[in-house]
């Protein structure tokens, strides 16, 4: 199971980093930074800002958004991380960052996306798979 689970995390991380360059005109920097207090799936640079992203694949929504996993536990582990980045390539405290999240939802065979009804949706990446950006979905505390 969780060598499935990393394949869809693999997946997923791979479609966030493609629709960021191409949508969003950001230059992916490293995938999968890893450290001590964890993972970073994509740190990129929007202009002069750093992002660090976090990335979350679900098929289907029964148990919640996406977004919803990326607890405070979480949230403080991925600062540590970024942290931890800044200080390998020389960066201070004035440099600008920031803490995203991609979602991206696949839903059963039998639902399709309504985009009319779900406002959640940023893009579509077919008919059953659909993709959420949150720009600052958590706040830098060094």
């Amino acid at each position: 199971m969780r060598s499935e689970n990393r394949k869809k995390g693999d997946m997923g991380e791979a479609i966030a980093s493609k629709w960021l360059e191409a949508n969003k005109n950001f230059k992916i920097l490293t995938r999968n930074y890893s450290t001590r207090y964890g993972e970073i799936d994509i740190i990129a640079q929007d202009n002069d800002v750093y992002v660090f992203v976090e990335v979350k694949y679900r098929c289907g929504n029964a148990h919640g958004y996406p977004y919803e996993a990326v607890t405070s536990s979480k949230q403080n582990k991925i600062a540590k991380s970024a942290l931890c980045y800044m200080q390998e390539k020389g960066l201070d405290s004035t440099t600008p960052v920031r803490f995203d999240v991609v979602e991206i939802i696949e839903n059963r065979i039998d639902d399709r996306i309504d985009d009319r009804i779900d406002d959640r949706i940023d893009d579509r990446i077919d008919d059953r798979k659909y993709i959420r950006h949150t720009e600052n979905a958590f706040e830098w505390s060094n």
